[in-house]
Parts: C-alpha cells; sequence; structure tokens
C-alpha cells in the first residue's frame, strides 16, 4: 500500500486542483463581468452622445425655421397692406429669398437626421451642389477641392449641421459684401483633424461692410464642436476651419464619438 503521507499528497493534489479550477471559473467570471460593465458604460456614453446630438439639432432647426416663417409671416402682412405696386414686388421678392432659405433649412435637417447618408461622399456632394445652386445666381464659379483620409472617422449629424451652417454664411458673406468672381473650397479629413476653407477673390475684408456677425456666427457654431475659426485676408477673404477629431462637445464635457 501507499504510505499515508503519499496518499496526504494525493489528496492535497486533487483538492489544490479543484480550487485552481473554481479560481479559474471565478477569474473568467471576473473579467466578464468588467467587459459587461464596459460595454454597458460604452451604451450609456453612446446614448448621451445621440440624444445631445439631436436636442441640439431640433434646437438649431426650431430657431432657423422658426425665425424663418416669422419673417415671411411679417411681410406677407406688409405685403397685404402695401398700396404701391413696386413695394409689394418688393416684399414678395423678399418672400421667395425666405421662402427658399426654408426648402434649405428643411432639406439640410432631413439630411442631417438620415444616418444611412452620413458618410464624406455624401456631405461633399451637398455642399457642392448647394454651393454650386448659391453662387451661380450671382455668376461667381465655385472650384472644390477634397480629400478624405482612408479610414477617417465618418462624420454625424451635428457635425453635418454644423459645417453646412457655416458654409452657408461664409457663401453669403461673399455674395453679399466680397464682389467675388469665383469661390475656392477646400475640404481635408485626416486622422485627427478636418480642415474646411472659403476662399474668394473679392476685395480684402477691411473693405467689407456688414461682415462682423457674420464672422461671430460662424466662430460660435464652431465652439459647439470644439473647432477653430479664423478670417484670413489676403487677395480677398479666405474662412479657415479646423475641427478635431474624433468629435468633441466641450459644453458637456464628453466625445462625440462612442470610445472603441
Amino acid at each position: 500500500g501507499h504510505s499515508r503521507n503519499e496518499w496526504y499528497s494525493r489528496q492535497n493534489l486533487v483538492i489544490l486542483k479543484a480550487l485552481l479550477g473554481h479560481a479559474k471559473i471565478l477569474y473568467e467570471n471576473a473579467i466578464l463581468y468588467d467587459e459587461n460593465i464596459r460595454h454597458a458604460k460604452v451604451r450609456l456614453i453612446e446614448e448621451k452622445r445621440y440624444l445631445l446630438e439631436k436636442e441640439k439639432i431640433m434646437k438649431d432647426i426650431h430657431d432657423g425655421i422658426g425665425g424663418i416663417t416669422t419673417n415671411i409671416n411679417l411681410l406677407a402682412e406688409l405685403a397685404k397692406n402695401a398700396s404701391s405696386l413696386p413695394d409689394i414686388r418688393k416684399t414678395l421678392y423678399t418672400i421667395s429669398e425666405h421662402s427658399r432659405e426654408g426648402l434649405s433649412e428643411i432639406r439640410g435637417f432631413i439630411h442631417s437626421l438620415d444616418e444611412r447618408e452620413m458618410v464624406w461622399e455624401a456631405l461633399i456632394s451637398e455642399l457642392r451642389h448647394f454651393g454650386t445652386s448659391m453662387l451661380e445666381a450671382h455668376r461667381i464659379s465655385l472650384v472644390f477641392q477634397t480629400s478624405i483620409r482612408e479610414g477617417a472617422e465618418q462624420p454625424n449629424s451635428l457635425l453635418y449641421l454644423i459645417l453646412f451652417r457655416i458654409y452657408k454664411e461664409a457663401l453669403t458673406n461673399v455674395i453679399k459684401h466680397s464682389g467675388a468672381k469665383s469661390v475656392k473650397v477646400s475640404l481635408a479629413v485626416g486622422p485627427e483633424e478636418l480642415d474646411f476653407s472659403v476662399k474668394d477673390d473679392g476685395v480684402g475684408l477691411r473693405e467689407r461692410k456688414g461682415k462682423g456677425r457674420g464672422i461671430f456666427n460662424m466662430t460660435a457654431r464652431a465652439r459647439e464642436i470644439a473647432g477653430r475659426l479664423s478670417v484670413i485676408t489676403d487677395h480677398g477673404a479666405c474662412v479657415s476651419l479646423q475641427i478635431p477629431l474624433p468629435l468633441k462637445y466641450p459644453s458637456e464635457g464628453m466625445e462625440l464619438s462612442p470610445p472603441p
């Protein structure tokens, strides 16, 4: 037979093996628990990001379309009470301009909510189409240059809307104040930054009137997603915008992009 010590050692080995098996199961369960907690946190951040994004978009659209419809209503009342035909025609022309702007707002809103279209190619196509239709009426040509790094983060709906707003404001300034014949738009998306610029060949910034409000609006919009906006005068004017990637929401102290 086996000695008592040898029997004990074998019994100890069996117990030790069973304990190791239990420890392994506990360790695996702990890892699984941590993984589940991490996934739950990611989901919560993603949901918060989504809600913040949509809340911001809804407020932006409400302010934009709300202001336009209020103006149209006031102008319609003026037209009703006007007695001279030239005044009526002038008011109707302004109503037409506001209506076109309202349609543009609604179109941008629909695009910004369509997650299927949240890719750079769709955004670039929309920016190019919008810019051409806006400038053509004023006989200003548009050159569009893009560079999208492979694997770059795709735009979300808030970036789409803010970029569109800044673009529209920049083009409006060109049309109203620059006397330009051509506009060059550049969009470059890298792994850490988005660079966007709108450059015209019109008069310098100092010679322009009514520029302050537009620049203030563009700068405020850029800051909403931690962007930096500058306006440079060099044979015309250039609105330059840099946005860090992944997207951030400084007012909420969080990133808009989901964690990896």
